[in-house]
């Protein structure tokens, strides 16, 4: 077994895409706003990777700008079906997800989480090797719990 420490350095905040000079995800940086003012941006440098780091800028939904007139709000959309990895941060009490809400193809994980008490939540990770059939990610919680029973 080998060990070995790793430093990094990680950041992640809600910044304004106006003027931003990182990795942009695609937004607009301009100052016409057109995916709304702002995102959130990750940063992990390693300190063992010659100083290279990975950046994310993520498509939040509720952070891309709404337009009242478009019921269904293609601008903002385009991005999220197109990215590789989706989570779906739901409330406590929301109707269960239906994992084939968003379709386009390839997504190599759907990721859902949802709070069912204080400091305790269900998470269900798909991969894309897997169906992403019409059933709620309740569902297959229970189908999964089910099958490592027996």
């Amino acid at each position: 077994m080998i060990v070995s420490k790793i430093k990094f350095r990680y950041y992640s905040g809600i910044e304004e895409l106006q003027g931003f000079d990182g990795y942009s995800g695609d937004l607009d940086l301009s100052d016409k706003h057109l995916d709304g003012p702002f995102s959130i941006y990750t940063e992990i440098a390693v300190e063992s990777n010659n100083g290279h780091k990975c950046e994310c800028m993520q498509h939040v939904s509720t952070l891309l700008n709404y337009m009242a007139n478009k019921k269904q709000q293609i601008d903002g959309k385009r991005y999220i079906v197109n990215d590789n990895v989706v989570i779906v941060f739901q409330q406590p009490g929301a109707e269960p997800y239906k994992c084939d809400t968003i379709i386009s193809e390839p997504k190599h994980a759907i990721i859902n989480v949802r709070p069912i008490k204080k400091q305790e939540a269900l998470m269900m990770i798909k991969n894309r090797t897997e169906q992403f059939e019409n059933a709620s990610c309740d569902e297959r919680i229970e189908k999964e719990r089910k099958r490592s029973i027996r």
